[in-house]
């Protein structure tokens, strides 16, 4: 199997967000045009899936972290950190 793009031969744990990102569209494109065969496709297709598995897991930790600044009753700012549901009715 001919593989032309030396991203995919880097290691996941190596790929910021938005190199795998970058990656991951690559596959896309080149699965959507059909221009790898039937064994490619499936590397591709088992690459893909690992780049967004990776890319959600960078967003999960990323999300874990988020805070944000309030005031309080005696005019102090306070770090806070956004629970879930406050991040999913935005």
């Amino acid at each position: 199997m001919e593989n032309t793009d030396t991203n995919h031969k880097k290691d996941l744990r190596d790929l910021s967000y938005e190199e795998a990102i970058a990656e991951l569209e690559s596959i896309v494109n080149k699965l959507e045009r059909g221009e790898a065969k039937l064994a490619e496709s499936a590397a591709l297709y088992t690459r893909g899936v690992q780049l967004a598995r990776h890319c959600s897991s960078i967003l999960k930790s990323m999300e874990e972290s988020l805070s944000k600044l309030t005031i309080d009753a005696e005019g102090e700012l306070v770090d806070q950190k956004v629970d879930s549901y406050e991040r999913e009715s935005r």
